[in-house]
């Protein structure tokens, strides 16, 4: 793994008691090593997915690239197979500030290349069931060695 001494993030070694709720912190056990900026991405994908198999989610699928787009995690719930596109931000700590919210990074191109995805996925599949969108929100507080995750389910990609 390439990485340079200015490019700082946390990695979460231990996934800590987590209360389900609409809206959860999650206590972690936190081990500070060097890693790419893209990096976060996946420390937030690996939370997202210890939390949804907490809610009773099972994880069909990670990281469903393609050509066109990425889907970030498929899985199901009550039948209902669900496509969960995962935002992380780091904070220093919790209540600072920040000039965006994880979800502010959900561009119209990002989403045109989700809905892509999603419709090769279930052609794929031959899936011809109910499904939807999840969206996972989270916010990184290494510091303080917490993740706040949100989960938006059903979640209206277009306004």
């Amino acid at each position: 793994m390439s990485t340079s001494f200015a490019q700082l993030c946390y990695y979460v070694t231990n996934l800590g008691t987590v209360h389900v709720s609409h809206e959860t912190t999650i206590h972690l056990c936190i081990m500070i090593v060097m890693y790419a900026p893209h990096e976060v991405g996946r420390i937030g994908e690996d939370i997202a997915c210890r939390y949804l198999e907490k809610k009773g989610y099972c994880i069909l699928d990670r990281n469903y690239r393609l050509k066109c787009g990425e889907i970030d995690i498929v899985c199901m719930l009550d039948e209902i197979l669900c496509f969960v596109e995962v935002k992380t931000v780091s904070r220093e700590k919790k209540g600072a500030s920040s000039a965006f919210r994880p979800e502010d990074q959900l561009h119209q191109s990002k989403i045109d290349r989700l809905e892509r995805a999603i419709e090769v996925y279930i052609t794929d599949t031959q899936y011809d069931g109910e499904w939807k969108l999840v969206g996972i929100m989270i916010e990184l507080y290494p510091t303080m060695r917490t993740a706040r995750v949100r989960l938006l389910d059903d979640f209206a990609w277009r306004g």
